[in-house]
Formats: C-alpha cells, sequence, structure tokens
C-alpha cells in the first residue's frame, strides 16, 4: 500500500522507517488486543494454544494486552522526526483506540443481551469499530506519512471500512 501512496524502494528501512513503524505498531496492538479479547470472551484456545491468561493468569494477561497496547507509541520519537506528522499520528492512535474500545463495548453488550439484536446499521458502526479499526489506523498512518490529500485519506478510510464489513 505505501508504494501505491508513492513510497519508492521500500526495501531501503532507513528511508521508510516511518512506514515500518506504523504497520509494526498496529501488529503489536492487534496481538495485545486478541489478549484482552480472550479474556472478555471466555476463550479457551487462541492459534491453537491456551489464551495467555490461561498460561499465565489474568492479571498479567490483561497487564501485557494494556501494555501493548500503548508501548508502541513510546518510540513514536524514533522513527517520525517530523513534529507535525508525530502529532498527527498521536491524533490518530487516540481517535482509532477509542473507536476500537466502543466497538468491542458493543460486542460485549450485544452477547451478554441476547434479547436486544443491533440495528443493520448498529452492526456495521460496530464492525467499523472493532475489525476495520486497526487496518484502519495503519492506512491513516500511511496517507499521513505519505502526504496525500484529505481527498485521498477519506477514500482510504473508506476502502478499509469496507474491508472491515466484508470480513
Amino acid at each position: 500500500m505505501a508504494k501505491c501512496l508513492g513510497r519508492e524502494n521500500l526495501d531501503d528501512f532507513e528511508a521508510n522507517k516511518d512506514i515500518y513503524f506504523s504497520c509494526g505498531l498496529t501488529e503489536i496492538i492487534h496481538n495485545g488486543s486478541l489478549m484482552i479479547d480472550d479474556i472478555e470472551d471466555g476463550s479457551e484456545l487462541r492459534r491453537g494454544e491456551p489464551c495467555s491468561y490461561k498460561k499465565y493468569g489474568t492479571d498479567i494477561a490483561i497487564n501485557a494486552g494494556n501494555f501493548m497496547y500503548f508501548s508502541p507509541m513510546l518510540k513514536l520519537h524514533e522513527y517520525v522526526e517530523d513534529p507535525h506528522q508525530a502529532l498527527a499520528l498521536n491524533r490518530i492512535f487516540l481517535e482509532e483506540m477509542s473507536a476500537i474500545h466502543f466497538g468491542q463495548a458493543w460486542d460485549i453488550q450485544w452477547h451478554r443481551e441476547k434479547n436486544k439484536l443491533p440495528s443493520q446499521a448498529q452492526y456495521y458502526q460496530m464492525v467499523e469499530n472493532k475489525t476495520s479499526c486497526l487496518p484502519r489506523m495503519t492506512l491513516r498512518f500511511l496517507g499521513e506519512l505519505t502526504g496525500q490529500d484529505e481527498a485521498t485519506k477519506v477514500k482510504l478510510v473508506r476502502f478499509v471500512n469496507m474491508m472491515g464489513a466484508a470480513f
């Protein structure tokens, strides 16, 4: 996707360390969210192995999962030198991390209240805030880091929200 947005020579890590950081960041956050989700859902297995909270205890899994939400942003300054871009990425991070928690809250509510089904619009909003959230964060980061105009950034968000709905 970075190449489609104008980045060349992606094999050069130093020239593209901001891109690699943004992709890695969302993968770390995703793994942390899976640890927390397993606890919330009472899951037994993750990727064919006992869930982290089953192996190490709920307290350790919650702490580790929460740490994985925020720890990547501690390294932002090492990968993004422009202070305006760093501020924009922090804002994107906070917006998307809030969204993913809203989406998860709706999912939890609807699993608990089985007699109260969401409308189709509510369900799609939950999907956008849960399933689409981390890929959307990545594309929003890439849009910012590659200097895309606002119209392109809106199209990127629309695209990834549709992918989340299809997932």
